[in-house]
């Protein structure tokens, strides 16, 4: 019946089907249906990717290859399934110069990285990625079929001020020569560049063009994104554009701008982000005083015939930051430009460590913020996923923060809707976002660079920034993020999938479950607001993925296991992680209410209750072979908890209303009648007083 109707009353019904299973359980009807839905590339399925994903630019060629990354992406965030890798060219030990070869430097280099991708549905598909190690530039292209290294070094690269501390790649559109890589960086000695990189196979490594001189030098910089891109510098006082174009030699401004502001002679730019070809902005840093820096949101083409003085068209300043000392913005990345959203959403990090969201439609200072009350380290970093969820990273720790901007029950896709009704409940319980810990072992300090170890315990811990984060696309699986010396790709795919074979990623995806090069990371969820005091800080981390179990908790990839209690790997046989979970729980909800109750006083009679629900959550449980009995253990456990919860405050409120309305609690008999006569000024009883029958008072 199906395959007679019409292919527009088909689009409909695809439109509104819930999950991409439902839409491959409909084309296996037969085979006319599969004709109608396969055809024109897989066509019919952008209505299912552009509705169930509204936010995302799309940039494959391919809707079947887009609703595969977007479905498999979305249900690998729902599960906080990662899978991290370093990624460095195969000669890049021989080339780089390490931290203590840098001229003395006890501190390695900040990579700053860039990327894009593009495709043309067939196999034209490529990923370019780009990035600064100290002085030199490191350029991967990755096809389907082929990946290519680029190093670019300078003369005197390996010298501090000549690091690299902004780069820009130029997008395919704006690049003169189709096989050529441009990018425009800036270091931290002033200089501004382009860099323009030869064919594989060609002579020359790179031609070289140069902006300005170190005396225009300026705080930061940004290119736009027009088909003739625009490079905006900004100074303390100034900002200047250049022409991006196809040059050697040293190129001048095309406009320069005196920027308006009372507190120039003390502060500095941020950061600097074109939020539209003609809208730019700018965030300052107040060096005197105590009060917070806004955000400048200045429009290019309305100054172009005045005196060349530049006033913000906006002034962003939230009203919830806090009054201990003077704030700044150190990143800002605009949110995609769909849905008619042109340049006006953007998120900002500040120095606060909250990430707050603005639009420039309102003039109020923010929208929302997104704080996180464990790690209060500076946002450096952001890298937004379309309008649903985006990455920050922290100043310490090696933090990379996760964060979901939708509302409570406003998902318009979720993998749970292609479950079974009672999976379906079983896994919609209340999500909490997490913080992972990209505190991976370094290579112990010595001349010369060394990729990341994968099992050395002899090797300490990074607790350092993640300086910079950067995905090819909003559709992209993979996310780069840097770090000291290293840079790593993180990769959204699901441990179920990567056993099953399925081709998440069509450029980096695993092709065995034992490669190597695969790291282990660690995460904890963090409190909700408002549940700071109740909800449990639980450290995870990941299994290898040749140790992945068939048991797994409800909403946790596999590869996640509970730190609690579990040993050290490889010493003991660790529990399956739902019972290591339910444990940790139980104790920390325990902890909880014991923090609410009253001191314990010397004179107190221990509750036997007390001790035994201590001693039931303090030991392990009973080594059984059978699960279900285990499990029941744990949930007779769990169930005496929450009676003895009940009667700690039953117990709590009966000794409060004891204590309010019977004052003579605790007296004998003689002690009341005298705390009685004196409340209602009755006289005691002549034995009662001195030189009576009665005890002396």
């Amino acid at each position: 019946m199906l395959d007679e109707l019409p292919v527009e009353c088909l689009q409909q019904i695809i439109r509104y089907l819930p999950s991409a299973s439902a839409i491959a359980n409909v084309a296996a009807v037969n085979r006319a249906l599969y004709a109608k839905i396969s055809c024109d590339n897989y066509g019919m399925l952008q209505y299912f990717v552009q509705r169930s994903f509204p936010s995302i630019r799309v940039v494959s060629g391919s809707w079947r290859e887009a609703a595969i990354a977007l479905t498999a992406r979305s249900r690998a965030w729902s599960r906080r399934a990662v899978v991290a890798r370093e990624c460095y060219p195969p000669d890049f030990e021989s080339t780089c110069v390490g931290t203590i070869a840098r001229s003395g430097q006890k501190m390695g280099y900040m990579p700053v990285i860039d990327s894009y991708e593009t495709s043309d549905g067939g196999d034209g598909y490529k990923e370019r990625v780009a990035w600064a190690a100290g002085g030199k530039i490191v350029i991967r292209s990755t096809t389907r079929e082929t990946i290519v290294w680029q190093t670019s070094i300078f003369p005197r690269g390996d010298e501090p001020q000549n690091d690299i501390l902004e780069l820009r790649l130029l997008r395919p559109h704006q690049s003169v020569h189709r096989d050529h890589e441009s990018i425009v960086f800036r270091r931290a000695n002033g200089e501004v560049g382009l860099v323009t990189t030869m064919p594989p196979g060609t002579d020359g490594r790179y031609r070289r063009g140069e902006f300005v001189q170190g005396n225009e030098a300026g705080d930061c910089m940004d290119v736009s994104s027009a088909r003739q891109p625009v490079l905006a510098l900004c100074s303390t006082q100034t900002v200047r554009l250049y022409d991006v174009g196809d040059r050697v030699g040293p190129v001048e401004w095309i406009e320069r701008f005196t920027l308006e502001s009372d507190r120039l002679s003390a502060s500095r730019q941020r950061c600097a982000r074109f939020l539209q070809n003609d809208s730019l902005a700018v965030a300052p840093q107040y060096l005197r005083g105590r009060d917070s820096a806004p955000i400048k949101v200045y429009d290019l083409n309305a100054n172009l015939a005045t005196d060349k003085r530049l006033g913000a068209t906006s002034v962003l300043l939230p009203s919830n930051l806090p009054d201990s000392g003077r704030n700044w913005t150190n990143t800002i990345a605009p949110l995609d430009k769909v849905c008619g959203n042109d340049g006006t959403l953007f998120l900002s990090g500040w120095s606060d460590g909250v990430v707050r969201l603005h639009d420039t439609r309102t003039g109020k200072g923010s929208e929302m913020s997104y704080a996180d009350k464990v790690d209060e380290g500076q946002v450096l970093s952001l890298q937004p996923i379309g309008h649903e969820s985006f990455l920050a990273g922290s100043t310490q720790n090696g933090c990379l923060k996760m964060f979901d901007m939708r509302m409570p029950g406003a998902k318009v896709y979720s993998y749970l809707a292609a479950r079974q009704q009672g999976e379906r409940a079983k896994g919609s319980q209340v999500r909490r976002d997490i913080n992972i810990f990209l505190a991976l072992k370094l290579p112990q300090r010595q001349p010369g660079w060394k990729p990341l170890p994968v099992n050395d315990p002899r090797t300490d811990r990074y607790h350092g920034p993640v300086y910079s984060l950067s995905a090819p696309s909003p559709s992209s699986p993979s996310v780069y993020a840097g770090i000291e010396d290293h840079v790593l790709q993180l990769t959204l795919s699901s441990s179920d999938d990567i056993k099953r074979g399925l081709v998440v990623d069509p450029l980096h995806g695993l092709e065995e479950v034992d490669e190597p090069g695969v790291l282990d990371l660690s995460c904890y969820e963090r409190p909700r607001e408002g549940f700071e005091s109740t909800d449990a800080v639980l450290l995870r981390k990941q299994r290898a993925l040749t140790e992945m179990t068939e048991e797994a908790e409800c909403g946790w990839d596999e590869r996640w296991y509970s730190a609690a209690g579990s040993g050290r790997r490889g010493q003991h046989e660790r529990r399956p992680s739902c019972l290591a979970m339910a444990m940790a729980e139980a104790r920390a909800l325990y902890r909880s209410i014991l923090r609410e109750l009253p001191p314990r006083t010397p004179i107190m009679v221990p509750s036997s209750i007390r001790a035994s629900i201590r001693k039931h959550f303090t030991s392990p449980p009973p080594q059984q072979a059978d699960a279900t009995a285990t499990k029941a253990y744990q949930l007779a456990r769990r169930q005496e908890a929450e009676q003895f919860i009940q009667y700690l405050k039953a117990q709590r409120m009966y000794g409060a209303l004891l204590e309010r309305y019977n004052p003579g609690m605790g007296m004998d008999q003689e002690e009341r009648v005298r705390l009685s006569a004196r409340r209602v000024g009755m006289d005691l009883p002549e034995e009662w007083k001195e030189g009576g029958g009665g005890k002396e008072r």
